[in-house]
């Protein structure tokens, strides 16, 4: 291998956000256009890892939803329609349990039907747009409004499909010498 450029196209051939990757490659090219394997080995590990960063930041973005309306879903019962504390983490109940389930669903499906769980990650993304949409129009009145429960298990269940498709996918991603002995 002469340089980034080849270790971009040998680890990145199918990579879809091939513009971060292009960028990395070419602000690493000075460093990394030397003859020094030491140099080589480093550089290759930088590109690795920035781009596996790149490849996991649907996690933080699923991971922000999940934090938000576990804690926001509650203060507003609480707040808004005067509930208490006990009331309202019972009415995120809905969410709560939809999130687990749409992982053991989705995961369930996908080893059954053998279709590729990319599309569950899609419609798990889709699921979870569509119920925080639902969420953040709720009305702010004290009357509680039955329709947020609705969407509250569909977020849930998107969420649980996304983050079940996540950690479902980590063998194929992975060269098979990086995972755990028993993996």
């Amino acid at each position: 291998m002469d340089s980034v450029w080849d270790l971009f196209l040998v680890h990145y051939r199918e990579e879809r956000d091939s513009r971060a990757s292009l960028s990395v490659a070419f602000c690493l090219e000075p460093c990394c256009s030397r003859y020094d394997p030491v140099r080589r080995i480093h550089c290759q590990f930088i590109l690795v890892a920035v781009l596996l960063i790149l490849r996991y930041r649907n996690t933080f973005f699923t991971g922000t939803i999940l934090i938000v309306v576990t804690i926001q879903t509650p203060q507003r019962f609480q707040s808004v329609n005067g509930d208490s504390a006990f009331t309202a983490g019972v009415r995120l109940l809905p969410f709560s349990i939809m999130n687990p389930i749409g992982a053991i669903i989705a995961t369930i499906l996908v080893g059954r039907t053998r279709i590729p769980p990319i599309y569950f990650l899609f419609a798990g993304g889709l699921l979870t747009v569509a119920g925080t949409a639902g969420l953040s129009v709720i009305p702010n009145t004290p009357k509680i409004w039955n329709p947020q429960y609705g969407f509250q298990i569909i977020a849930g269940a998107g969420l649980g499909c996304f983050n079940g498709m996540l950690t479902l996918l980590i063998p194929f991603v992975f060269e098979k010498k990086d995972l755990g002995k028993y993996s």
